[in-house]
């Protein structure tokens, strides 16, 4: 079975960017793998202060990673 797919679009800094986030399953967790037009693929989540962070190496703002994870758990059913 394919992973599911979250497709959507988000605007940061005057631009409109789209976005799609693969929730994929490993080991027993679900991790969110975003991406984005330019970027490498990078994983999403949420930090203890419930804010949506990575730990991977990419150059994306804070900013932008945060409102990424905002509007896709606000799509959630």
């Amino acid at each position: 079975m394919a992973d599911p797919k979250t497709e959507f679009t988000v605007e940061f800094e005057g631009e409109t960017i789209p976005v799609t986030i693969t929730e994929t399953e490993q080991d027993e967790d679900i991790i969110f793998m975003v991406s984005i037009s330019g970027q490498p693929e990078f994983e999403i989540f949420l930090s203890e202060e419930d804010m949506w962070v990575t730990n991977d190496e990419v150059a994306v703002e804070e900013d932008l990673i945060f409102i990424i994870g905002d509007k896709f758990e606000s799509l959630q059913p």
